[in-house]
């Protein structure tokens, strides 16, 4: 961004006064993004390690869960958590 600046002021100052009253506005948006980025990232990391454990917890007990045939209830509980 500072060369685009740099040489745009060098080559028409107009032009590099207006991108130079533009920066602080893409840093700003850059930041925000980065902010909402985070936030889904750690909803999603929650949801994940919640699906996982299901899993996990289906796996090793699968003669109950093939007893009890609920198969299509772990099912529908895994999607859930993924879809949260």
């Amino acid at each position: 961004m500072a060369v685009g600046l740099t040489v745009s002021i060098v080559i028409n100052y107009k032009t590099g006064l207006v991108m130079a009253g533009m920066v602080p506005f893409i840093v700003l948006g850059g930041l925000i993004r980065l902010k909402t980025d985070n936030a889904k990232i750690k909803s999603t990391k929650a949801s994940n390690e919640n699906a996982n454990q299901i899993v996990n917890e289906s796996v090793q007990n699968i003669r109950n869960v093939a007893a009890f045939s609920a198969e299509s209830y772990i099912s529908k509980l895994y999607e859930s958590e993924l879809n949260k």
